[in-house]
């Protein structure tokens, strides 16, 4: 994304997991002491009908749901 690009040239600050930085990143929150994130809610929207469609939508929502809680 632009947002990643512009922290990767040194130009901003992400607020990014670890897990999903790309390498070259600097996790800089505790050690500057900047304050932790909040908390963030994700919704998925769909129109689908398909159910193989509508089964693969609610394995990502559990994904999403079992990630929040860990």
């Amino acid at each position: 994304t632009a947002v990643v690009a512009a922290a990767l040239a040194g130009l901003a600050m992400a607020p990014l997991a670890r897990r999903i930085a790309p390498p070259g990143l600097v996790d800089i929150g505790p050690a500057h002491k900047l304050p932790k994130l909040g908390s963030s809610k994700v919704m998925l929207h769909s129109k689908v009908s398909d159910p193989a469609k509508l089964a693969a939508l609610r394995a990502v929502a559990a994904t999403f749901r079992s990630a929040a809680t860990a």
